[in-house]
């Protein structure tokens, strides 16, 4: 996130004043840190559906703890994982 965050500054993008906000913000939220994926599983993702390594976490985490996801939609119903605003759910 902070590499964004930098990115977006160094471009004229966002302010150090915005992102001192912004970072502020991301403090207060209830954020859980997950322990490392399933890295055969992640890797097998990742080939099989044609994923980056971060979009192919995404879908892991969601598989191994029955998760929804609001992006990956195809990759994710391939997978039999919920997709947030599908009239299945």
């Amino acid at each position: 996130m902070r590499n964004v965050l930098v990115h977006k500054e160094r471009r004229g993008r966002q302010t150090e004043q915005h992102t001192t906000r912004f970072l502020r913000i991301l403090s207060r939220l209830a954020i859980r840190i997950d322990p490392l994926p399933d890295e055969p599983n992640l890797m097998n993702l990742a080939r099989r559906r044609g994923l980056t390594g971060y979009d192919a976490a995404y879908l892991e985490l969601a598989l191994r703890h029955a998760l929804e996801l609001a992006t990956l939609a195809a990759a994710a119903r391939a997978e039999g994982v919920a997709v947030i605003g599908d009239p299945a759910r």
